[in-house]
């Protein structure tokens, strides 16, 4: 074995180079799932639906079997039709970065919001609101483009499912810290989530949407941590960040930097109510 050669580089001072801010030109909600091959709505769409909920009467919690196109999991997490179409200009500073979020208010004398940002809707004879959490993952308008003509399987009529090689395929999500190992399915191979980040999703790309009022200790938004954990949420946050759109759970790019980007909207069911749910994202350039 050849012995080891030591050739210092030296300093490399790249402060001088110029600085570009992350620039937002617009953001708007389109559907992926228009029933026809290869094509986008790309107007006229303002609010979320599940191809899942077009049926009638009462329906079990959505899974993975009894919705047939691969666009929801074994715990209740369902991607919806639409998703966010972003045009930008990347920035190149650490502490600059495009975001989403919602901005839920408390109802007077309680607060039930839960734990992430979502959906939120009454429960009637209370002060509280029920929660449904919001998801978003940044995937290739090409992988939209593939799942355009996806249907579930409803009133008798049979599904054509999302690919398995698609990153639409909704990867199962790890709620329980006690058994923290992931299936291969779909595009994603086995794995083990790591001990300090035991919930989450199997694709680990799949997002929790933040909420701005969070006091929940586990989940509070960027502003309400300090250090490395303040970081650590904005990137999680992050739409697109100075590494580029965030195709990662830890909020350090991986998408590339070509613009508009895409980020498929879905929510998490485990706990719902029937109930009329609703909210406001909000999409913008922040520093932290």
């Amino acid at each position: 074995m050849a012995q080891a050669v030591s050739i210092p580089t030296g300093d490399f001072d790249l402060t001088g180079l110029s600085t570009t801010a992350p620039t937002l030109q617009s953001a708007k909600l389109i559907k992926w799932r228009t029933g026809q091959a290869h094509t986008l709505q790309t107007t006229g769409v303002s609010d979320l639906s599940f191809a899942y909920f077009s049926s009638t009467g009462i329906l079990a919690y959505p899974n993975r079997t009894s919705v047939g196109d691969n666009s929801s999991n074994d715990e209740s997490d369902m991607w919806s039709e639409e998703a966010l179409q972003v045009d930008y200009v990347k920035g190149n500073q650490l502490n600059q970065a495009i975001l989403i979020y919602t901005n839920n208010v408390p109802p007077a004398g309680g607060d039930c919001l839960g734990t992430r940002g979502g959906l939120i809707g009454p429960i009637p004879g209370t002060p509280c609101r029920s929660l449904l959490p919001l998801l978003w993952k940044a995937v290739s308008v090409n992988d939209l483009l593939a799942a355009s003509d996806a249907t579930v399987a409803v009133g008798g009529v049979s599904s054509k499912p999302i690919s398995s090689t698609s990153p639409l395929f909704m990867a199962s999500s790890i709620i329980d810290s006690a058994n923290p190992n992931c299936p291969a399915e779909g595009p994603y191979p086995a794995s083990v989530r790591p001990d300090a980040f035991r919930f989450g999703f199997c694709d680990y790309a799949t997002h929790f949407v933040s909420d701005m009022n969070n006091a929940n200790p586990e989940t509070l938004f960027y502003t309400q941590l300090s250090g490395s954990a303040r970081t650590d949420a904005f990137r999680y946050s992050s739409l697109v960040g100075p590494f580029g759109i965030n195709t990662t759970e830890s909020g350090i790019g991986g998408g590339g930097g070509a613009s508009p980007m895409y980020a498929v909207l879905g929510l998490e069911f485990l706990n719902a109510v029937s109930t009329q749910y609703s909210t406001t994202l909000f999409v913008e350039v922040l520093q932290q």
